[in-house]
């Protein structure tokens, strides 16, 4: 795949807004303060990203096959044509945006029907495997500049999943956490992570940008717990961002 020309760096106004969307409660001044001092966006319970409020208010239902809104949040962190990790990928909606957006994708399920329509794309590498049933992780030792998950959770494989981002690269994970038993499936405990799992998770190896452990309400209730975190061994927050 061609690499695409350098982006021009973003004002200090387009990373305010990248990290700290409209909906914010905080002043915008103590939004530039808070992240020159520390760049941990920490998101309380009930708040929501840009585009979810922009759902709720104006009645747009996110459909099955939308991205999530918090992988759309945090997508441009990812280095630009850099590798993605689609894991569980199920029907392709992430394999699909990230393609989309020029990136080259490894797709990883056990049943990847779902994307057999994209077939023949010399930028997708897609691998059938049932995760939970292999005792080594397939893709050990490749390193990846992005690491995207959602709806799935098989704990063994937080560790590798940590270890598979490369220098300067983004994990963006999404599923369901402990609590969500009251709106229904799942609710085995196995498929719920605990409070502050997550951020256990990435600690002492990524840097967290954004965390949130909250009830949404698209596209149904549910608890969530979601992160995005940076391999910053090699390359600066900011130069990150910028």
């Amino acid at each position: 795949m061609g690499v695409q020309g350098e982006a021009a760096p973003r004002s200090e106004a387009e990373r305010i807004r990248l990290l700290h969307p409209p909906g914010d409660e905080d002043d915008p001044k103590d939004r530039v303060h808070r992240d020159e001092r520390r760049p941990f966006e920490y998101c309380p319970a009930g708040s929501r990203s840009a585009l979810e409020v922009a759902i709720a208010n104006d009645g747009v239902h996110v459909e099955p096959g939308e991205p999530s809104p918090w992988v759309v949040r945090f997508a441009p962190l990812i280095p630009t044509a850099g590798k993605v990790l689609d894991l569980a990928c199920g029907r392709g909606r992430h394999t699909r945006f990230f393609l989309q957006r020029g990136h080259g994708v490894v797709a990883v399920d056990k049943d990847v029907s779902g994307i057999a329509d994209l077939e023949g794309n010399p930028e997708l590498e897609v691998l059938r495997v049932d995760l939970e049933s292999e005792d080594v992780f397939p893709l050990s030792g490749r390193r990846f500049e992005g690491v995207v998950v959602t709806n799935y959770l098989h704990r063994p494989l937080l560790p590798d999943l940590v270890q598979a981002i490369g220098p300067g690269g983004v994990l963006i994970y999404e599923t369901y956490a402990k609590g969500n038993q009251r709106f229904g499936s799942p609710s085995n405990p196995d498929f719920l992570l605990e409070p502050g799992e997550l951020l256990e998770a990435v600690r002492g190896r990524l840097e967290v940008v954004a965390y949130e452990n909250a009830m949404v309400k698209e596209p149904r209730p549910a608890i969530l717990q979601r992160i995005c975190a940076i391999d910053t061994r090699e390359v600066s927050y900011m130069e990150i961002i910028t």
